[in-house]
Protein backbone atom coordinates (compact mmCIF):
# COMPACT_ATOMS: atom_id res chain seq x y z
CA UNK A 1 0.00 0.00 0.00
CA UNK A 2 1.40 3.38 -0.97
CA UNK A 3 0.39 6.84 0.13
CA UNK A 4 0.84 10.40 -1.07
CA UNK A 5 0.53 13.44 1.18
CA UNK A 6 0.50 16.81 -0.55
CA UNK A 7 -0.87 20.34 -0.77
CA UNK A 8 -1.45 21.61 -4.32
CA UNK A 9 -0.64 25.21 -5.24
CA UNK A 10 -4.29 25.73 -6.27
CA UNK A 11 -5.34 25.69 -2.58
CA UNK A 12 -4.46 28.12 0.22
CA UNK A 13 -1.07 27.52 1.83
CA UNK A 14 -1.52 25.18 4.84
CA UNK A 15 0.06 25.85 8.21
CA UNK A 16 1.17 22.68 9.96
CA UNK A 17 -0.84 20.19 7.89
CA UNK A 18 -1.34 18.89 4.34
CA UNK A 19 -4.53 19.32 2.33
CA UNK A 20 -4.64 15.84 0.82
CA UNK A 21 -3.68 12.30 1.81
CA UNK A 22 -4.22 9.69 -0.90
CA UNK A 23 -3.93 5.99 -0.07
CA UNK A 24 -3.51 3.73 -3.11
CA UNK A 25 -5.32 0.59 -2.14
CA UNK A 26 -8.62 1.06 -3.90
CA UNK A 27 -7.84 4.81 -3.81
CA UNK A 28 -9.05 6.41 -0.63
CA UNK A 29 -8.59 10.19 -0.46
CA UNK A 30 -8.77 12.24 2.75
CA UNK A 31 -9.33 15.98 2.40
CA UNK A 32 -8.42 18.37 5.22
CA UNK A 33 -11.01 20.89 6.39
CA UNK A 34 -11.17 23.76 3.93
CA UNK A 35 -11.52 27.49 4.57
CA UNK A 36 -12.66 30.41 2.43
CA UNK A 37 -9.17 31.42 1.28
CA UNK A 38 -7.90 31.48 -2.30
CA UNK A 39 -4.67 29.92 -3.59
CA UNK A 40 -2.65 32.93 -2.36
CA UNK A 41 -4.07 32.57 1.16
CA UNK A 42 -6.30 35.66 0.88
CA UNK A 43 -9.71 35.48 2.60
CA UNK A 44 -12.54 35.44 0.05
CA UNK A 45 -15.83 37.15 0.88
CA UNK A 46 -15.02 38.81 4.20
CA UNK A 47 -18.37 39.39 5.92
CA UNK A 48 -20.22 37.56 3.11
CA UNK A 49 -21.28 34.07 4.22
CA UNK A 50 -22.48 33.01 0.75
CA UNK A 51 -19.20 33.99 -0.92
CA UNK A 52 -17.23 32.15 1.78
CA UNK A 53 -19.28 28.97 1.36
CA UNK A 54 -18.79 29.11 -2.42
CA UNK A 55 -15.01 29.40 -1.93
CA UNK A 56 -14.95 26.49 0.54
CA UNK A 57 -16.72 24.21 -1.95
CA UNK A 58 -14.44 25.43 -4.74
CA UNK A 59 -11.47 24.44 -2.57
CA UNK A 60 -13.02 21.03 -1.81
CA UNK A 61 -13.55 20.46 -5.55
CA UNK A 62 -9.94 21.46 -6.32
CA UNK A 63 -8.63 19.15 -3.59
CA UNK A 64 -10.72 16.21 -4.85
CA UNK A 65 -9.59 16.79 -8.43
CA UNK A 66 -5.97 16.66 -7.28
CA UNK A 67 -6.58 13.39 -5.46
CA UNK A 68 -8.85 11.64 -7.98
CA UNK A 69 -10.18 12.16 -11.50
CA UNK A 70 -12.16 15.36 -12.21
CA UNK A 71 -15.62 15.27 -10.65
CA UNK A 72 -17.52 15.73 -13.90
CA UNK A 73 -15.74 12.73 -15.47
CA UNK A 74 -16.27 10.43 -12.52
CA UNK A 75 -19.10 7.95 -12.37
CA UNK A 76 -18.31 7.10 -8.74
CA UNK A 77 -20.20 8.95 -5.98
CA UNK A 78 -18.31 11.47 -3.87
CA UNK A 79 -19.12 12.40 -0.32
CA UNK A 80 -18.77 16.02 0.73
Amino acid sequence: MSKEIFSPATLPPPTGYSHIAKVNRGTLVYIAGQVSSDASGKLVGEGNFEAQVEQVFKNVKLALECGVQPLAASSAPHTL
